[in-house]
């Protein structure tokens, strides 16, 4: 099962909260949708938990979103750690690097243009291209051997008994 979370694309009713942004969860099994509903943003996280309440195997199921720095911090400051994230602009970033080194085989235009929320951290990005590999004159020169662990005991043959397969069982008798 995955949940897919982020804006709402129908318009607010009259009565509703126009301050607070509506997102929608989108639930999908088997790749067709099952539920969907529309929450302001602020109850983000009363959503989540009650999905994860609600379900039968909490652990299966598969968190989509735009971008994991809008989402996910959110969710850890209400206790809430999920098992399983997918990070769509993330993805996206990756597929656009892999389709833009030469001789890469792959071909990729998204479908839908997911921009970062946030800008990317600063830093030096390596440019891509195999990594050059500095030659060695020599050899590294041999480890020396550690000191044995004055609290390790050499298996004894009980120990060894212990952790034997043991005979398979006998059939129960009716």
């Amino acid at each position: 099962m995955h949940i897919v979370l982020g804006p709402s694309p129908e318009p607010r009713r009259p009565d509703e909260d126009a301050t607070q942004p509506l997102w929608r969860a989108v639930s999908l099994d088997a790749g067709r949708e099952v539920s969907a509903r529309d929450f302001p943003r602020p109850h983000l996280a009363d959503v989540v938990r009650s999905v994860l309440e609600d379900a039968e195997r909490p652990d299966r199921i598969r968190w989509v979103w735009a971008d994991t720095r809008e989402v996910y911090p959110e969710l850890l400051d209400a206790g809430i750690e999920l098992a399983r994230g997918w990070d769509l602009g993330l993805c996206q970033r990756i597929l656009r690097g892999a389709a833009s080194l030469p001789g890469s085989g792959v071909e990729y235009e998204p479908a839908a243009g997911i921009e970062p929320a946030a800008e990317e951290p600063p830093g030096r990005v390596p440019r891509p291209g195999p990594t050059p590999v500095r030659p060695r004159s020599s050899p590294p020169p041999p480890r020396p051997p550690r000191p044995p662990d004055p609290t390790s005991r050499p298996w004894s043959a009980s120990s060894r008994r212990s952790c034997a397969p043991s005979p398979a069982a006998p059939a129960p008798t009716a």
